[in-house]
């Protein structure tokens, strides 16, 4: 089989040795055929399959079939018997090829391991576990009787599309008269998934189904896009060109890292300039109407129309490496409630979705997402409205706490940000990247980068004095951290991390002409979510000092955070010291954060 998988050039891993034969004889009218199929020490992937004998007989218009299947110690593991009225004359036959008599047949399985056969495909990998069982046909052509049963233990498979693996599947199935009936099936992707139902049979060309499944804590996303664990309740009715599923789910926690966001897609607007009302028009167009009602009309073997709810719980993240880490939720009694077509390839979404919490960088700075909205539309392919709001607190001397703001707006697939002062007069925006340069560290609550003997002018908002020379020099570490972008990307694949920053670091305003005030000062950050509630960082500058760690952990579905930190610190030492090359003191500190959260 090898050699003959390779002259046809496929890759396809398999070995073994197949060998037929056939012979036919008699009359064209009426012949007699003799033919038998051996199959000898075959694998796989890898996976021993079992040896197999088909034989054939056809005598006097009747077929006989029967095989076996052994594995390597010669234990029987499949039996197929069949005796079947037919004519196989090599002419042209008038009316059917069926003919009158009993039928017969049965296949019988015993611990046959399905890892050994050819099951995969695109959809499906790994599937594994035993099959025991019997199945057999009785009656005639025009009548028959089916019955049977199958049980399956250790079983499993994996979703390709989804990354989800079920594994230690159990599930028996019985076969009685025109009725397939699902007596249970439980199977483990972290969590459990119940199921039974039916399938009746009387109408071969339109089976009609009736099955219901449940979910806990299922893991029903496990790969590169994300991971989701959900409950939830589905019931499946009707005929198989159009089955009726409906259901709940809630998503309990995880994130979602869909494909890497087109740059070229994002617009930057002056502040302003985004609209934080919008009219939405939610009727289809009539294209997507017309386009869907054509691929209904034309006739599918199965189809398949859902209607879900969903439900998502606060501990839900979308990322996007290294730029956006965004909490999202339904709040309240809010669902979302989505739909899908597969005879018109039709799936849409409507409701709303909160945004709140996590992080966000812009122009080498974290931002922390406060408020926010993602309004979806019902008709396929249409975008979903964005809005949000992500904050930095900065402190600038003489006037207290300035919100600056990073606002998003527009649709989904081409979103605007901006840059806007959270202060009642608003502050230009060339003015702004200099307050970029402030905020003050994680393991502290105040602010180095600031002093009463420098400030801002008020009436322009552009920083001034000592305070605006060190953010002058600090915009060299900005535009840094920058260019360092499209290299914080190749790290988050390489190094699996969700952020990476290169920003300015948090010095006193003293040390503007200091080597901790520009370049050499920037601080390096990179970061990894060890689970959705737990990020872990380490972080480094480019001048002489210690390393940095950070650990924050939520608890009780986001109501507590605990923060602990350490990081390098330098101090001013006295007046006498200022000068282009003065000493600092390079010391480290460390912190320990408990906050309470409250959402209304």
């Amino acid at each position: 089989m090898a050699t003959v998988l390779r002259a046809l050039q496929r890759e396809a891993n398999a070995t073994g040795s197949l060998g037929a034969m056939a012979r036919v004889s008699g009359a064209r009218a009426n012949p007699e055929l003799v033919a038998s199929v051996r199959l000898r020490d075959a694998t796989y992937r890898g996976t021993r399959a079992p040896d197999a004998d088909i034989s054939l007989q056809y005598v006097g218009q009747r077929l006989t079939v029967g095989g076996t299947a052994h594995d390597s110690t010669g234990r029987e593991l499949a039996t197929l018997r069949a005796l079947l009225p037919i004519d196989l004359a090599l002419e042209s036959v008038e009316g059917s090829r069926r003919l009158p008599g009993p039928i017969s047949a049965e296949v019988m399985l015993d611990s046959l391991d399905l890892a050994s056969l050819p099951l995969e495909s695109r959809a499906v990998t790994r599937v594994r576990g035993q099959a025991a069982g019997d199945v057999h046909v009785r009656g005639t052509w025009q009548e028959p009787e089916y019955g049977g049963h199958l049980a399956l233990r250790d079983g499993g498979l994996r979703l390709s599309l989804t990354g989800m693996e079920l594994s230690n599947a159990v599930a028996d199935v019985r076969l009685t008269g025109d009725t397939l009936r699902l007596d249970s099936l439980v199977a483990f992707a972290r969590g459990t998934v119940r199921a039974s139902g039916m399938v009746d049979l009387r109408d071969h060309a339109h089976p009609f189904v009736n099955a219901n499944a449940t979910l806990r804590n299922l893991r029903v996303l496990d790969n590169t896009r994300g991971l989701v664990d959900a409950d939830g309740e589905i019931a499946a009715v009707g005929p198989l060109d159009a089955v009726r599923v409906t259901g709940r789910a809630e998503m309990l926690h995880g994130f979602l890292a869909l494909k890497q966001f087109r740059k070229d897609l994002l617009r930057v607007k002056a502040p302003g300039a985004l609209s934080t009302f919008a009219v939405w028009d939610t009727t289809t167009p009539p294209e997507v109407a017309a386009r869907s009602a054509a691929l209904r009309a034309k006739p599918r073997r199965f189809g398949m129309i859902a209607d879900l709810a969903l439900q998502v719980d606060r501990g839900n993240y979308y990322r996007n490496k290294p730029d956006v880490s965004l909490g999202f939720l339904t709040d309240g009694g809010d669902e979302v409630h989505a739909h899908i077509d597969t005879r018109s390839d039709d799936a849409w979404a409507v409701g709303f979705v909160r945004v709140s919490g996590g992080l966000a960088i812009f122009r080498a700075r974290r931002f922390t997402p406060e408020r926010g909205s993602l309004t979806l539309t019902p008709y396929t392919n249409a975008p979903g409205i964005v809005q949000d709001v992500a904050e930095r607190e900065v402190w600038e001397p003489g006037r207290g706490m300035l919100p600056l703001e990073f606002l998003t707006g527009g649709t989904s697939k081409a979103p605007a940000v901006g840059l806007e002062a959270g202060t009642l007069f608003p502050i230009r925006g060339r003015e702004l990247n200099g307050y970029l340069t402030m905020g003050r560290a994680h393991t502290s609550l105040l602010q180095q980068s600031g002093s009463s003997l420098s400030g801002s002018a008020s009436w322009s908002g552009q920083l001034a004095g000592e305070t605006g020379a060190l953010a002058r020099r600090q915009q060299a570490a900005t535009a840094l951290g920058v260019v360092l972008h499209d290299i914080g990307t190749g790290a988050t694949k390489e190094f699996n991390l969700d952020a990476f920053s290169v920003s300015p670091a948090d010095v006193p305003t003293e040390l503007v002409f200091g080597k901790t005030g520009g370049v050499r000062g920037a601080l390096v950050e990179g970061g990894r979510f060890v689970t959705v509630d737990r990020y872990i960082g380490g972080e480094f500058r480019l001048t002489r000092g210690i390393p940095g760690a950070r650990l924050s952990q939520q608890f009780s579905g986001g109501k507590y955070q605990l923060d602990i930190g350490i990081e390098p610190r330098f101090l001013f030492v006295g007046p006498e010291d200022l000068g282009i090359t003065h000493p600092t003191v390079r010391t480290g500190v460390g912190a320990v954060f408990l906050t309470r959260n409250w959402w209304w």
